[in-house]
């Protein structure tokens, strides 16, 4: 799933690079309507430096948002896990749990679950 990002990227930065070279961007003041319209489509469509900020800044977001995700807790994880493995109370047998707090939510009912 990161090559088509790389690629995108790539043809991003090809088309920033080139874009100084478009006969769109090199217009002399003095031309008319005429030449301005026929140098833009000449060029063709372009897509726009802001949105090749944000597809950037977007997929920079997502990063940063599994860098930390992958720096921060998954080592905490591992840490509570490796813990609860190596310091946990094992218990054979059948273990029952009597909660003498809890009360029945119905008075007919003899027997609490």
């Amino acid at each position: 799933s990161t090559l088509p990002l790389l690629g995108v990227m790539i043809y991003f930065l090809y088309l920033a690079y080139k874009r100084p070279s478009l006969a769109s961007y090199n217009i002399p003041n003095d031309a008319d309507d005429a030449y301005i319209k026929e140098t833009m489509e000449l060029d063709g469509e372009q897509i726009g430096l802001m949105e090749m900020l944000y597809v950037f800044l977007s997929s920079l977001l997502i990063w940063s948002t599994l860098g930390m995700y992958l720096n921060l807790f998954v080592p905490r994880r591992r840490e509570i896990i490796h813990r609860y493995l190596e310091e946990g109370v094992q218990v054979l047998g059948d273990v029952y749990y009597d909660n003498p707090r809890k009360k029945c939510c119905f008075s007919r009912v003899t027997q609490c679950f």
